[in-house]
């Protein structure tokens, strides 16, 4: 197993080399651009080709020599014996090529900005690539050796197709698997790694990280979702992706159960300086409480805030953007009508929360057609319904 200071060691040196790489990348194109403010999309684009061209080939050798040395080091600690790793450089000009003509029709409409930030994307994929395939070409080599890989997310860009390669744990190197565990999307930075000897399937190769209970945790979530991750249907891994970005990442990726948290102090002082803020403050605390057995990341922030109008703004009432509705008492789908108004009101909501989970006069079939109407009623898409027993589900509609 390799330990969690060897990994994030790894992946510390990794992201310094893509951080190294980007800027360069993004100091070059800004200064060009500075010095050619009349050039056409066309010539940025191929200045832009030129300059990752030119750059990757060497900061894509410095990503796979590490990666090597990082396979070779495992092996030892491991005990086997294993020739030297050789490096693979990944650099794909006709792909960088393609995204940057792509990038071109921003820097044409005018968003400069987004075009050098997209040539950043497309350096950092490269060293990425570099990386991983590295590992995946070492440990191909070693397989009559018993080496496997198995792909770890680092909780920084993992969206669901990522997290569902990763919960696979270690696979053998079929044309198959290889395939899938070798896609990347833009910002990827999962990391592949090596296991050695005896290593199976779901073996915790990286400390902390435990591809079984994982998997446990990304069904629950396809389960309220009702969606299911795979590498063709990418509709249904965005909605899951959502869902996901809304969990504490130490649940997430660890199954750490999370706690009720505030944005500072004065939400906490807000929160309970008269009867009617505590008691509504009681009701949100019972339904956060009951998102963090589910994973939910629970930070109550200041959800009033006064515009440069001098008018009041909603917020949501957790950081995430997650609108909490605690329904204890409704009988009636004006009541859920009117909660989701509210919240529809408000800037920056991601997800309502209808809990009903205690409400004795709605059972969860009523509550979910209640929702639905109201969803519709108020052109919304999508609302989750905390239910009786504890369960979550997302409920979408079409507008």
């Amino acid at each position: 197993m390799i330990s969690r200071k060897a990994f994030d060691a790894y992946s510390r040196a990794s992201r310094a080399l893509v951080d190294s790489a980007t800027s360069r990348v993004e100091r070059s194109l800004r200064l060009w651009i500075g010095m050619h403010p009349d050039a056409t999309a066309a010539e940025a684009r191929q200045y832009s080709i030129e300059l990752i061209d030119g750059m990757a080939q060497a900061y894509s050798g410095s990503a796979s020599t590490l990666a090597a040395r990082f396979y070779d080091e495992q092996a030892a600690a491991s005990g086997m014996e294993l020739e030297d790793a050789v490096t693979e450089i990944s650099y794909d000009a006709q792909w960088s090529s393609e995204k940057m003509h792509w990038a071109a029709g921003l820097y044409g409409k005018g968003n400069a900005e987004g075009f050098v930030n997209a040539a950043a994307g497309v350096m950092a994929n490269s060293v990425r690539r570099s990386l991983n395939d590295t590992i995946m070409v070492n440990a191909k080599r070693d397989k009559e050796a018993g080496v496997r890989f198995a792909r770890v997310p680092t909780g920084h860009e993992t969206c669901a197709f990522c997290f569902m390669l990763a919960t696979r744990g270690a696979v053998y190197h079929t044309r198959a698997n290889a395939g899938e565990m070798g896609q990347y999307h833009l910002h990827c930075d999962c990391k592949i790694v090596p296991g050695f000897g005896g290593d199976h399937k779901f073996d915790e190769l990286v400390e902390g990280w435990r591809p079984k209970e994982a998997l446990a945790r990304l069904s629950e979530i396809e389960r309220e979702t009702g969606c299911k991750v795979n590498g063709k249907n990418w509709k249904a891994n965005e909605t899951v992706t959502e869902s996901m970005l809304l969990r504490d990442e130490g649940w997430l990726y660890y199954g750490k159960t999370p706690k009720i948290e505030y944005a500072d102090d004065s939400v906490r002082v807000k929160k309970s300086q008269n009867r009617t803020e505590r008691e509504q403050h009681a009701l949100e605390c019972r339904t956060a409480e009951k998102l963090n057995r589910l994973g939910f990341k629970t930070v109550f922030q200041n959800d009033e805030i006064i515009n440069d109008a001098g008018k009041v703004v909603g917020l949501p009432d957790l950081a995430n953007g997650i609108e909490i509705k605690t329904v204890y008492a409704a009988t009636s789908e004006n009541s859920i009508s009117r909660h989701i108004s509210r919240a529809c009101h408000k800037r920056g909501v991601s997800a309502i929360v209808i809990d009903v989970s205690e409400n004795p006069n709605l059972t969860d079939g009523k509550a979910r057609g209640f929702v639905e109407s109201s969803l519709r009623r108020h052109g919304k898409s999508s609302a989750y319904l905390l239910k009786h027993d504890g369960a979550l589900e997302l409920i979408k509609v079409s507008k």
